[in-house]
């Protein structure tokens, strides 16, 4: 994906953390992969309170970066295979 992207950082096996950036300032995101079945995973994406460590998967950021969020997405996604190349999304 040839878009602008952010940097992120994996913060545990199944989560990656990055940060974006726009009309609304910061806003801590999270890509977090959760297991339904051996092999099988589901990815949710949601903003993240660094205070509490709790993530908000049904906030609507409207930062106005939409394009390098899903870029950024794109590249973790990559990441996870690269990780673990026999697991299905």
């Amino acid at each position: 994906m040839d878009q602008p992207k952010y940097e992120f950082k994996r913060t545990n096996e199944l989560h990656f953390d990055f940060v974006s950036v726009g009309k609304k300032g910061e806003i801590y995101k999270r890509v977090t992969f959760i297991e339904l079945q051996f092999g099988f995973f589901n990815m949710e994406l949601g903003d993240l309170n660094p205070e509490t460590g709790e993530v908000d998967f049904y906030s609507v950021s409207n930062n106005g970066d939409r394009n390098a969020v899903l870029a950024t997405v794109s590249e973790i996604i990559e990441s996870f295979f690269e990780l673990y190349p026999t697991h299905t999304i």
